[in-house]
Formats: C-alpha cells, sequence, structure tokens
C-alpha cells in the first residue's frame, strides 16, 4: 500500500520539531540518510545508515553549528511510496548569533509506512554566502546574458 499524505506530514512536523523520538519512529533500522553538501563547512552533510546515524544527525551534528528554528515545506508530492518536498529552513548560527535562510528539497522513500531513505539538498551555496557575509559572484561565459538565468554545471 502506498504512502498516505498523512503520514507523510506527520513525518516532516516530526522533523520539523526536532523530535527525535518520533522521527526514529518513523524511519526502518538500516535507513539511508544523506544530505548532499560540503561536509568541511556544514559538519551535518554526508551519508550516514541507521537509527542511531540519525540520531547522531538531530542531536548531535546539526547542534555543533546551529540552531534550527524553522522547517516550512512550501511544496509536497507524494507518489506511491516516495515524497518529495522543497522548504524553506531558517537557522540561527551558535557561534555568531546570526540568522540564516536557506532552501533545501527532499527525496524520502518509504516502505510500509516507514522511511528508508532520505535524500537532502540544501542550498550550501546561500548558506555559505551567509557565513563568510561575501556574494559569491560567478561570471558567465561569453556570449550569455546576464538576466539568462544559467545555472553552472
Amino acid at each position: 500500500m502506498p504512502v498516505s499524505l498523512s503520514q507523510v506530514q506527520a513525518f516532516y512536523q516530526a522533523y520539523a520539531r526536532r523530535d527525535v523520538a518520533a522521527v526514529l519512529d518513523f524511519v526502518t533500522v538500516d535507513v539511508e540518510w544523506r544530505v548532499l553538501g560540503p561536509v568541511e563547512v556544514l559538519p551535518f552533510c554526508g551519508h550516514r545508515r541507521g537509527k542511531a546515524a540519525v540520531a547522531e544527525y538531530f542531536t548531535l551534528l546539526i547542534p555543533t553549528r546551529f540552531s534550527v528554528r524553522r522547517l516550512e515545506p512550501e511544496d509536497m508530492v507524494v507518489d506511491g511510496d516516495s515524497a518529495a518536498s522543497f522548504s524553506k529552513v531558517t537557522s540561527v548560527e551558535n557561534v555568531t548569533g546570526r540568522v540564516l535562510t536557506y532552501h533545501c528539497a527532499h527525496f524520502v522513500d518509504f516502505r510500509d509506512g516507514k522511511v528508508i531513505s532520505i535524500r537532502v539538498i540544501a542550498d550550501s551555496f546561500s548558506v555559505v554566502e551567509q557565513l563568510s557575509s561575501v556574494q559569491i559572484r560567478m561570471d558567465l561565459p561569453s556570449g550569455i546574458p546576464e538576466d539568462f538565468g544559467w545555472v553552472p554545471a
């Protein structure tokens, strides 16, 4: 039976509240947890496996650098046993108290109502810009107008 929208929403609500016990109830013992991004800058990025690693993600890795204040799903799609969301995250950097706002995408696979894998793609480019207080500019290849919307590969 496919995962229901209410199950997916309940998982995201637990995730957004940082309710570790509730999140762990939603994941399988061998869950694959991947957060893409620069591990050197964002220590919670990387690949983890299992409930203990997910607990560490919420209780140790994220809190070493940030306090997540809000996770607001803006768009969500549920199809069969998969869900995808595009969310806005608001965090506070622990050392400076600086407020960071960025977007991330979650791709979640379920089996029997439990999360078997999650892939998170954060706008780490924006986070690095905000952390360094420097706007990162990438020059466009010649011949492409400024307003073209080109994104480097």
